[in-house]
């Protein structure tokens, strides 16, 4: 049985994978932001949102449905992997006929061959997943984490060659190497996805003709719900970038362009990423521990571990938070990036929100009731866009943060107020919400404190982040010390 002391291990373990590889990306964000104009920077940001969004629907959300089935039948990855071989060259296919419509979309007409890299990403990242699902299911989580860190490590390195190493070393740039940053940047990715991809060649077998078997059937009815719910959730995600290009007011901040704008925005959320690395690390631990021996899971079990999320969630909201000064100096290399650094904590409790959507949603996951994931996203995308559309023209910035908090806080409290309908959890909503609400007047608190020095502001940073981590430990130990002895 998959245990909280397994899933407390695993989530370390994912966790740690997920600091590691996100640090290695965070180095190439000083290189971004260093080199590329704000401009450009908001290119890259839209490119990288449509590759999310499309790589759901290439993996057709059949890594997912690996999980459910996987344990009752090992033998599920064999017609997940044959749909994908059908499916993948006629999606990269499609991308590549579309690319020049989808450039001038774009408003970058000459940049046509952007699309021709996404294709070729996608499809090696497309066939890693079922593979690397597979190892996560069978428990191997350090060969998952060697997989993952090797194929951003790679990344990371050839993005520092072919931005920075072999430009430097050169009079001038060689014949073979792009001439613009972004072009070298999808190189870098494409190399990186097929070398992982190799990696996991062993867990892929020959293409054969995908024949419409009970079980694939079975996958599909459950998978497609989820993977259209998991491109309605990247849209959630995505859409400030999409809402600052393209429908802010022009002039809304003087002397920048809403391409510009976007760039800003895109450079500011990827420190809010950083709780996006707690949610991750969440999931990649929990799936197996919601999905493995779902007969004998106790729901105080689920309780518990949404309960440890929403402390460990706060202790990272605060400590990013009361560190975001001397961060958005570390990594946002030029002074235009850190002008609007205030909306972060704020981004962060939306992905905090999201984290423990994740937490709720394991009642329809448990019970096949997958349908359900398609209401609450819907709920949610028409929330986002709604106000959008009623506060960009006056809030600017600020919109997004308001509508992301708004639409993840729709989700929960409408998938709570379902779950405990269909398969009551006893979730302990006074200390979670006591948790928020407490954490929440501290961010508060830290924007209105007075600058200080260079030095000054990390030390208090750090004293902040340490006193609060130590009053969670009190308030917490004894809890945790019996869970730990008892699970």
């Amino acid at each position: 049985m998959y245990t909280l002391k397994q899933l407390t291990r695993h989530v370390a373990l994912y966790g740690l994978s997920s600091v590691v590889g996100r640090a290695l990306h965070f180095l190439l964000v000083p290189l971004h932001t260093g080199l590329l104009t704000q401009a450009d920077f908001g290119v890259l940001g839209e490119l990288y949102m449509y590759m999310a969004l499309l790589s759901l629907v290439y993996t057709l959300g059949l890594d997912l449905a690996c999980f459910r089935f996987g344990a009752e039948q090992p033998s599920v990855l064999r017609p997940a992997l044959q749909a994908l071989y059908g499916a993948v060259p006629l999606l990269s296919g499609l991308l590549i006929v579309a690319a020049p419509w989808l450039a001038a979309g774009m408003r970058h007409p000459g940049c046509t061959h952007y699309f021709y890299y996404m294709a070729v990403i996608l499809a090696f990242d497309a066939f890693a997943a079922l593979p690397l699902a597979q190892l996560r299911l069978q428990q191997r989580a350090q060969r998952f984490v060697g997989i993952q860190l090797g194929q951003m490590g790679l990344n990371v390195g050839l993005n520092v060659l072919l931005l920075w190493a072999l430009p430097t070393a050169a009079t001038a740039l060689p014949d073979w190497l792009p001439q613009h940053p972004i072009t070298r940047i999808l190189c870098a990715n494409v190399l990186a996805s097929g070398v992982r991809l190799l990696w996991v060649r062993e867990g892929l077998g020959l293409p054969q003709r995908v024949a419409a078997t009970p079980m694939l059937r079975d996958l599909l009815h459950y998978s497609l719900p989820l993977c259209w719910v998991a491109v309605a959730a990247v849209f959630n995600e995505m859409l400030p970038r999409f809402a600052l290009k393209y429908f802010l007011p022009p002039g809304y901040y003087p002397g920048l362009s809403n391409e510009a704008v976007a760039g800003i925005f895109v450079a500011s959320s990827k420190l809010a990423l950083l709780m996006n690395l707690g949610v991750q690390a969440f999931r990649y631990a929990a799936e197996p521990f919601f999905f493995k021996s779902t007969t004998t899971r106790e729901p105080k079990q689920y309780a518990q571990v949404l309960q440890g999320f929403v402390v460990v969630g706060c202790c990272l909201w605060v400590g990013i938070s009361a560190n975001i000064d001397w961060l958005s100096w570390l990594f946002l290399r030029q002074a235009a990036y850190r002008a609007h650094i205030a909306i972060v904590p704020y981004l962060l409790l939306g992905y905090l929100l999201l984290g423990m959507y994740y937490n709720l949603s394991v009642w329809f996951k448990r019970t096949r009731q997958t349908r359900y994931a398609l209401l609450f996203i819907s709920l949610g995308v028409g929330m986002n866009v709604l106000l959008h559309a009623l506060l960009l023209p006056s809030l600017g910035y600020w919109a997004c943060v308001v509508a992301q908090i708004t639409c993840y806080g729709t989700m929960v409290v409408a998938c709570y107020g379902m779950g405990q309908q269909r398969f009551p959890i006893p979730y302990d909503w006074k200390a979670a919400l006591g948790y928020l609400g407490g954490t929440l007047l501290v961010i508060v608190v830290l924007q209105h404190l007075p600058p200080l020095g260079c030095a000054a502001t990390i030390l208090r940073g750090w004293g902040i982040s340490l006193g609060y981590l130590t009053f969670v430990m009190a308030v917490e130990w004894q809890k945790v010390r019996r869970l730990w002895c008892t699970a």
